[in-house]
């Protein structure tokens, strides 16, 4: 199952949260926010008892759409979605993706980051998504990223000092791929650290049984136009470097890999031991780091015995890539922030001026009675009812006329605040008798 990345390049990513990770949403935000876009590529959050969650766009806070479940999402919103992320435990991620992919009609594909999902509910996704033409990647991944365009997880980072890396945005020529998320990143820093850049770069996760397999994404990587090399960090277990070989050897892979196994540290010991991955375990020779390297060598893969060799194979790679980009927000702008004591949902300030309940306050006046506007702000939305703004009408101009009622009794009081005697503050309310007020 390869990725149609250029698929994705060519959309405007609209992303549904199911489930709620604050540090991974706030990271999308700031990559959106960074990469100049208009407005945030999340376009609801899927939890639970919650009306909606501020997250800040750059220096201000937005307030993002929670939503019980997809039954309650407006119609319109879900013909936008076409990308989830699910960051749901891992006893509710099948059940919630399963749920996503069949009710989403415009969905592209997802990504799962929960890890220790039972291998029975991974491989039920597999056979769901299997007639459809729709990409999954995990579970246990952080993520897809395409350079400028998509940040689908925790790929590239959380922390706004890791999102200021330029290689993040500016789109390259060198796929990058990894079981672990860790060592994602850090291969996107060691890319970045030469000077290179990145077409796409995924996380497929450490579980026996992803979703999106090596080979899955090597072949998207060779299908990709704008990739014309590959980097690939495996680990010991698993056999899907064998695939990978027989590609090669069949001409269905042809661009260049980099390729670089861990574990082979495995040998030294009398029983192969379980590395921190569900999947890094070499049950038979086969499955071990040095066999698999072999393997790859042998046909025409370039493989490296050392990381050390492996970083110095990847600093070879050309670079054509000519744009520049240049993160021109202020980093303390995004690290130095702090949350509003409360928020409106109510008026909001926008680029052209101030919105009240989604409209602009002065076509908003100028289309509506006095009444009707302070009806709605009190209720938090537009009102429909008629008689609802003539019984406000009629109380506001009961209370308005109120005032010279109580002007005696008022001036009586300032005075007294004032420091005056007894006498000088009644003669004070006393003045106050006119044609309109009698001294009640």
């Amino acid at each position: 199952m390869s990725i149609n990345i250029n698929k994705i390049r060519s959309s405007i990513p609209q992303i549904i949260m199911i489930g709620d990770y604050p540090p991974i949403i706030q990271s999308i935000m700031d990559y959106d926010f960074l990469c100049q876009k208009e407005s945030p590529s999340i376009q609801a959050i899927i939890g639970a008892n919650k009306r909606g969650q501020r997250y800040f766009w750059g220096k201000k806070e937005i307030l993002i759409p929670f939503y019980n479940n997809l039954d309650e999402t407006p119609n319109h919103l879900n013909d936008r979605i076409n990308l989830f992320l699910n960051v749901t435990s891992a006893r509710r991620v099948n059940f919630t993706s399963e749920i996503t992919v069949n009710a989403l009609k415009n969905i592209i594909g997802g990504v799962i980051f929960a890890e220790n999902i039972p291998e029975k509910n991974t491989l039920g996704l597999l056979e769901i998504i299997k007639n459809k033409d729709i990409f999954l990647i995990g579970p246990s991944s952080v993520g897809l990223l395409i350079p400028g365009k998509l940040k689908l997880g925790a790929i590239g980072g959380v922390e706004p000092r890791q999102l200021y890396n330029p290689v993040l945005y500016n789109p390259g020529n060198i796929a990058v791929f990894s079981a672990s998320g860790g060592m994602t990143n850090e291969l996107i820093n060691i890319v970045s650290g030469f000077g290179k850049r990145i077409s796409f770069c995924l996380s497929f996760g450490a579980d026996r049984f992803p979703l999106t397999t090596p080979v899955d994404a090597i072949l998207t990587a060779e299908n990709d136009p704008k990739t014309t090399h590959i980097v690939y960090f495996g680990e010991l277990g698993g056999t899907d470097e064998y695939e990978i070989v027989k590609l090669v050897r069949s001409g269905k892979i042809k661009k260049p890999i980099i390729a670089y196994i861990g574990g082979s540290i495995s040998d030294h010991f009398p029983t192969p031991p379980q590395f921190g991955h569900a999947k890094a375990l070499a049950k038979d020779k086969l499955e071990t780091a040095k066999e698999k390297l072999e393997a790859l060598k042998r046909s025409g893969v370039k493989t490296a015995s050392s990381f050390t060799e492996y970083v110095k194979l990847i600093k070879s790679i050309p670079d054509v890539s000519k744009d520049i980009f240049a993160v021109d927000v202020n980093y303390l702008d995004l690290h130095i922030r702090k949350k509003a004591l409360f928020a409106s949902s109510i008026s909001k300030e926008t680029p052209s001026g101030v919105e009240i309940l989604g409209e602009d306050q002065l076509t908003l006046s100028k289309n509506n009675s006095f009444s009707y506007i302070v009806s709605s702000m009190l209720l938090g939305r537009k009102i429909r009812s008629k008689e609802l703004e003539e019984f406000t009408d009629l109380t506001l101009k009961l209370l308005v006329d109120n005032g010279p009622s109580v002007s005696g009794a008022l001036n009586t009081i300032i005075t007294a605040r004032a420091g005056k005697d007894l006498v000088s503050s009644l003669a004070a309310g006393l003045l106050t008798i006119g044609k309109r007020f009698g001294g009640s």
